[in-house]
């Protein structure tokens, strides 16, 4: 049932789009939590979010969703040194990360794809059939889709969070010319910080990492034909 909402585009096109805009619902609800404390500056880029989502909901195929959905997240790391000078993202950049922020935000970013991935390997879903991602551009693809919709209330909020703390020293850092990686004191804060989100935080009485797993089987029922699918939004 999977592969075949899969090979069908518009089974396939309907769910990628509502996992995207659901992820993207939440990347503008992190932005209006810091709107509605007095930080202004960061509501042109609401707006221009807010319009890539009504963008994103006409496209015809799933490398048209990915465009805009890139776009999104060129407005919203913009907005981040509004919320914090610390926070400032000019460029995301991955292998390496050259900066701060971009290590901190691959490091939690790969612990978002990895909580996924252990969720859906409880259900009877196949980790390596995807919506959003092309199975072929790597192997548990599925956990890449489903991250889309976690990143940024489990990745972006914690980052946000460690760093207007204060919680990251220079002990924390690996820093080379055009390399910033986290050291192993930074690892074990940033899991530890982590493993509190997904497993003391509570969200409706869930914590997160049960909330995931119910991300999982309502995507399965989804497929299935047993209920609509309906993705998770966080609420500012």
């Amino acid at each position: 049932k999977q592969a075949e909402a899969i090979l069908d585009p518009a089974r396939r096109l309907s769910i990628a789009q509502s996992m995207i805009c659901a992820g993207l619902r939440s990347v503008a609800a992190n932005l209006r939590y810091h709107a509605y404390r007095g930080q202004e500056k960061v509501k042109p880029a609401i707006a221009e979010i807010d319009e890539y989502i009504k963008r994103i909901k006409d496209v015809e195929d799933v490398s048209s969703i990915m465009g805009w959905e890139g776009q999104a997240r060129l407005s919203y790391y913009s907005a981040w040194e509004h919320i914090s000078p610390a926070l400032t993202l000019r460029k995301r950049t991955r292998r390496p990360p050259t900066d701060r922020v971009n290590c901190l935000l691959s490091f939690l970013n790969g612990l978002v794809y990895a909580l996924c991935l252990n969720e859906i390997r409880k259900s009877q879903l196949d980790p390596t059939l995807s919506f959003v991602h092309s199975p072929q551009q790597v192997r548990f693809s599925l956990s890449l889709d489903l991250a889309e919709i976690f990143k940024p209330i489990l990745a972006d909020r914690l980052l946000f969070a460690l760093v207007n703390r204060g919680e990251l020293q220079d002990r924390h850092f690996d820093e080379k010319p055009g390399t910033c990686l986290l050291s192993d004191a930074g690892r074990k804060l940033v899991l530890a910080a982590f493993s509190k989100r997904i497993d003391g935080e509570q969200q409706a009485g869930q914590t997160y990492r049960q909330r995931v797993l119910e991300e999982v089987f309502g995507l399965q029922a989804g497929i299935l034909g047993v209920r609509a699918y309906h993705p998770f939004v966080q609420r500012v």
